[in-house]
């Protein structure tokens, strides 16, 4: 029931960013099932963000899985010939970690979109990908939350 109302929301959000999780607006947050949830909304929400604002020609999902320690998601075909991300269970802990794992694995799809697979996977197609990938979901953050930057002091 709750992955459903999470889909709902990914569905009433479409094509605009999601905004970070409040923890202080959401008392059930706290637990780490209704946590995880919100995490997966945000991804199916973000996921959303992507294709509306960088499309591919194919079919886009999202899956989650248990995988091993240190690997985070990865992005493959699948059996019917459109892509899929999974996204590991335990990025589900952390929502930037999450989200960025998101953006990752789908700039891996959007370079391909242009015809290119890089050598090392992370080449320079990727780093574009990844930077529009990024703008994307990223940008609606609000960057009056973060701290200013402190100039260098002049010697």
């Amino acid at each position: 029931m709750k992955l459903l109302a999470a889909s709902l929301v990914a569905l009433l959000t479409l094509g605009q960013p999601a905004p970070p999780i409040d923890a202080s607006q959401d008392p059930a947050v706290g637990s780490p099932t209704s946590y995880r949830d919100a995490v997966f909304a945000l991804l199916e929400a973000d996921l959303n963000t992507l294709r509306d604002r960088e499309p591919v020609l194919r079919p886009v999902s999202l899956e989650i899985e248990e995988l091993p320690a240190g690997l985070w998601g990865y992005a493959s075909r699948n059996l019917i010939g459109g892509w899929r991300i999974v996204v590991s269970e335990a990025a589900l802990e952390h929502e930037v970690l999450a989200r960025e794992t998101l953006v990752h694995e789908y700039a891996h799809i959007l370079a391909t979109r242009a015809g290119r697979f890089d050598e090392h996977a992370h080449g320079a197609y990727w780093g574009v990908a990844y930077s529009r990938a990024y703008r994307a979901v990223f940008a609606s953050w609000e960057l009056a939350a973060l701290p200013p930057l402190s100039k260098p002091e002049d010697k």
